[in-house]
């Protein structure tokens, strides 16, 4: 044996290269590049702080996933994405993606946003997940917003589903890890203003808009939901026999009900593109039920429906209706 034992010259092991707490620069974290410590700090993310056990990431493994009831058309960003490196480092991969000169753009990724109401740092506290992993948090001023929608959907076993855009930086950018934007809905537009039905039902695929008829003669139920922009509401739909006049040949139509009130019907022609759908869910025992957005004032309104016609359906989803059930 030598004179130095094999402790005495082992090398002390390093960190892996990446953003560490600054020991120099207390709320700061310092990047290091594998070899030493380099000048590049930035400051821990004052608007949400991370959880050091990700409790959302637990948390979007027990709830389902489902769809805003609006449609979403907001562009909002997300902070804090510099705190977790290696959720960008596992999305590359997973993606096939490189992040080369200029970084890599990743569109489409399927992300769920869940509100965290025990986070310690801010009860509004919103998470968000890309593809299962924690990348991010909503501004506090947006998070306030949106919590109290998304924390209904998490009370009925659900978080909100929607659509990321991540661009990861080059690996010689030591300022920036990623960034996220999300596709998300009005946040009273998460879910419906009334509440779904209490017997079975199954959510009819979103689809173009289709004007609602006869509005008018229904104000006495209508006039208790309108307000001063659009409202989201779930009706359900139904297939009747409607006769204009008492002379009138009666004719098959589908009508639309609000809370149980009949609220219009579709014209004739509309009506044949829907029936086969809204029967062949009837037919399962279960109550068709669509997106609508309801506008107007106490006097006058009007109703459109977002949901795909008969033969706009795919097999998937039809097939899907005997298994199950419930919110898309």
């Amino acid at each position: 044996m030598g004179l130095f034992s094999r402790r005495s010259v082992e090398k002390v092991e390093q960190p892996p290269a990446g953003w560490h707490p600054a020991a120099d620069r207390p709320g700061y974290v310092r990047w290091w590049d594998g070899v030493q410590w380099t000048d590049h700090y930035h400051p821990i993310v004052e608007d949400v702080q991370r959880q050091a056990e990700a409790p959302s990431e637990l948390a979007a493994s027990e709830l389902r996933p489902v769809r805003p009831w609006a449609k979403a058309t907001e562009h909002q960003r997300v902070v804090g994405e510099n705190q977790y490196p290696e959720a960008f480092r596992a999305l590359l991969l997973e993606n096939d993606a490189r992040a080369g000169d200029f970084g890599a753009e990743m569109r489409d990724l399927s992300a769920t946003v869940i509100a965290e109401p025990d986070n310690p740092f801010d009860p509004n506290a919103v998470a968000v997940l890309v593809q299962g992993r924690l990348v991010g948090y909503l501004p506090r001023d947006d998070a306030a917003v949106y919590s109290p929608s998304l924390q209904d959907l998490a009370d009925r076993g659900e978080c909100l589903r929607v659509e990321a855009r991540v661009w990861v930086a080059p690996t010689s950018d030591t300022e920036r890890a990623a960034s996220v934007t999300l596709k998300l809905p009005p946040a009273h537009g998460v879910q419906s203003f009334n509440e779904f039905p209490e017997q079975p039902y199954e959510v009819l695929p979103h689809g173009g808009a289709i004007q609602v008829s006869g509005e008018e003669q229904h104000m006495d139920v209508l006039g208790r939901y309108v307000s001063e922009g659009e409202r989201y509401l779930a009706v359900t739909l139904h297939v009747v026999q409607e006769q204009k006049t008492e002379r009138s040949q009666p004719y098959q139509c589908v009508e639309v009900r609000l809370d149980g009130h009949r609220v219009g019907v579709l014209t004739k022609a509309m009506s044949e593109k829907l029936t086969d759908i809204v029967q062949y869910v009837a037919e399962r025992d279960k109550v068709p039920l669509c997106r609508a957005v309801l506008k107007g004032s106490p006097l006058r309104a009007e109703i459109v429906l977002y949901v795909a016609k008969s033969h706009e359906v795919t097999r998937r989803w039809l097939d899907s209706v005997g298994s199950g059930g419930g919110r898309a």
